[in-house]
């Protein structure tokens, strides 16, 4: 006699839900589930593609676009709202990465301006930052967000290492959706794991910068360490001076 699934969230009251990545990430192995091989999703591949893991048939990519649909209209028709887990500050390997293969090296930070695989910046803590300042990049995150908004419907996005996309992506992000759909909401990680690498005249979106950043929400981790009556960010997250990211 117990509610479950949506019936539960409902009865909680619950009008959003943030889903943890579901885009394409680099494991476990889609077709082989099971064991120990397990990710949370944080070691992205193809930002526009659903994750397969997630899909009754991995194989067929109409399969995972339809039941990812499926999904979001379940919960709309719930009445809760579609939060989007988005990881677009690194990927799972850089080399790989399918446009870097097409123009080698564009979307990956280096700390040598020449760039070259053995200088990648790793203010991520897991090998790599996407090259968010540089224009196409900037233009396939605006894209991508947007088509996740078009094709999916989606509600709201929440910026995983906020603090290492420059401060211009995050606004053409938002004005670009937000000028079709004035609903949807934006918020992050304002800091990162370390320090990036990134050309002269860009900031990175760091909760110091939240000023710059129109309508961008933060996560305040500095504020929950003061009511939790903690000593510092336990996680050990760098903003540099003054949310300032290293350059060169």
């Amino acid at each position: 006699g117990r509610a479950t699934g949506l019936d539960h969230l409902k009865e909680l009251g619950v009008t959003h839900v943030q889903l943890m990545p579901v885009y394409d990430f680099g494991w476990p192995d889609e077709y082989n589930l099971g064991g120990t091989d397990y990710s949370w999703g944080y070691n992205p591949r193809h930002f526009n593609v659903p994750e397969g893991s997630y899909s009754t048939n991995p194989e067929k990519g109409e399969v995972r676009v339809n039941e990812m649909k499926q999904m979001v209209q379940a919960f709309h028709s719930s009445g809760i709202n579609v939060i989007m887990d988005v990881v677009y500050n690194h990927l799972d390997s850089a080399g790989d990465f399918c446009y870097n293969k097409l123009v080698p090296y564009y979307f990956t930070r280096f700390w040598d301006k020449n760039g070259d695989w053995g200088s990648v910046c790793n203010g991520s803590g897991v090998g790599n930052d996407f090259a968010t300042q540089r224009s196409m990049a900037r233009n396939y995150i605006v894209d991508s967000i947007f088509y996740w908004v078009e094709e999916y419907h989606i509600d709201g996005f929440r910026f995983d290492l906020a603090g290492l996309i420059d401060i211009q992506t995050i606004n053409e992000v938002i004005s670009t959706v937000q000028a079709r759909y004035p609903y949807v909401i934006f918020y992050g990680e304002g800091w990162a794991v370390g320090g990036t690498a990134i050309q002269d005249g860009h900031w990175t979106a760091t909760k110091e910068n939240a000023w710059q950043t129109g309508s961008m929400a933060f996560y305040n981790d500095s504020f929950r360490n003061d009511i939790a009556g903690e000593n510092g960010n336990n996680w050990g997250f760098a903003t540099g001076d003054s949310g300032k990211a290293d350059k060169i």
